[in-house]
């Protein structure tokens, strides 16, 4: 067994730089941007910078916005070419991107409130075609 020394900080959360990196090699970055746009000029982050930041928290094993502060925000200084926000800006671009609900009533006379988001819906399509998730023959 061979053991090296390192001089930088490394973190228990190591491998999300590989997740980091993959992000954008694989063009996620243009493909969000290409299908949400850009955020208004006085935004510091992007759809991207969130959007991103919400994969990362998900596969270290959170599972809210919330968690970034309280659990991932240390570690994501430490991953490069991640610009690390509040959970405060994650819920408020949920918000932003949200559209309104539409209440449908089933044959039961049941009221049923449904989200159908097609800019959100197109978007994770087309991340699923370039991570070849599935190919169009799929559908």
């Amino acid at each position: 067994m061979k053991t090296t020394k390192s001089l930088e900080n490394i973190g228990s959360f190591g491998g999300l730089n590989f997740i980091s990196h993959e992000f954008d090699r694989l063009g996620l970055c243009g493909l969000i941007t290409s299908h949400l746009g850009e955020r208004g000029i006085s935004s510091i982050y992007s759809y991207t910078d969130i959007i991103k930041s919400l994969w990362l928290i998900y596969f270290s094993g959170g599972d809210c916005a919330e968690d970034i502060q309280t659990n991932l925000k240390e570690e994501f200084k430490n991953i490069k070419g991640v610009k690390g926000c509040s959970a405060d800006t994650i819920l408020r671009l949920q918000k932003e991107l949200s559209t309104e609900k539409e209440i449908k009533k089933s044959k039961a006379g049941t009221e049923n409130q449904i989200n159908t988001n097609a800019r959100l819906n197109a978007l994770n399509l087309s991340m699923l075609k370039k991570l070849k998730v599935f190919s169009e023959t799929s559908l």
